[in-house]
């Protein structure tokens, strides 16, 4: 395991450096953010702005728990060292939740330098939206979840970046991150049940003044829930995926 995370901070040191950290993820994903709540405010004035700022806080965490978690995979590809990481003593799912750790970390940066700059916009009182976002940072585990359910498209297929593409377009809607979606059902059915939505209602309840204990920690177990069910899908995915690759004598990515 201490072999697999020292990789996995090596081959995000070697292809990132604080300069293309800053210039090439950071400062892109905060302009991302910032419009997102602008195309609210423009939507639906200074509620629909309020209404945005939560769910941006929490959205900025997919770009490396989704996208980039999803592609870990394709560097395997790349080096030619997919097919012997299946022989390792770690399941490959397991491997690339380990792998992902530093860019779980970068998550939280992303969400910090967000909560940062656009909550004195929400709320003047730091103390509870500090912890209210504390509680929001659920989201970065279970965002790695559903970055490693979709990472089973990178094995063998060239569809990755359709696939994550797709999950984070369809994420963004239905978490409810921009805009309520209570009044699709089918929108509010499956943001039910994905990474985020839960996390942003806790966050949304402790700046509308509802703080209660109870009802953070109910968002809290849903969002978990949601984490659990993604994270043991995955474990299926990989496990299928392997089964089938040595049942047929082929390695992946279609070589």
């Amino acid at each position: 395991m201490a072999a697999t995370f020292r990789l996995g901070v090596a081959n995000f040191t070697r292809g990132t450096s604080p300069t293309m950290l800053v210039t090439s993820h950071i400062i892109p994903e905060i302009l991302r953010m910032i419009t997102y709540v602008l195309i609210a405010r423009v939507i639906g004035g200074d509620a629909a702005q309020q209404y945005a700022i939560p769910g941006v806080i929490v959205l900025a965490t997919t770009r490396m728990t989704i996208s980039e978690t999803s592609g870990l995979p394709v560097d395997d590809v790349w080096n030619k060292t997919l097919g012997s990481n299946v022989t390792g003593t770690l399941s490959p799912a397991t491997q690339y939740l380990i792998r992902a750790l530093p860019l779980a970390a970068v998550a939280i940066l992303d969400s910090a330098i967000v909560f940062i700059i656009l909550g004195s916009m929400t709320t003047t009182d730091w103390a509870t939206f500090t912890g209210a976002w504390l509680c929001s940072l659920i989201a970065v585990p279970t965002g790695l979840t559903l970055g490693l359910v979709i990472s089973v498209a990178s094995l063998r297929t060239d569809l990755h970046n359709l696939v994550h593409n797709a999950t984070v377009s369809i994420l963004t809607v239905c978490s409810g991150a921009i805009i309520s979606v209570a009044h699709v059902p089918v929108f509010h059915a499956i943001g039910e049940f994905l990474p985020l939505t839960h996390a942003i209602q806790g966050l949304r309840l402790a700046l509308a003044g509802h703080s209660a204990p109870h009802a953070q920690l109910t968002e809290t177990l849903l969002e978990a829930r949601n984490g659990l069910i993604l994270l043991a899908l995955a474990y299926l995915l990989y496990t299928v995926e392997t089964a089938r690759a040595r049942r047929k004598g082929q390695t992946f990515f279609s070589s």
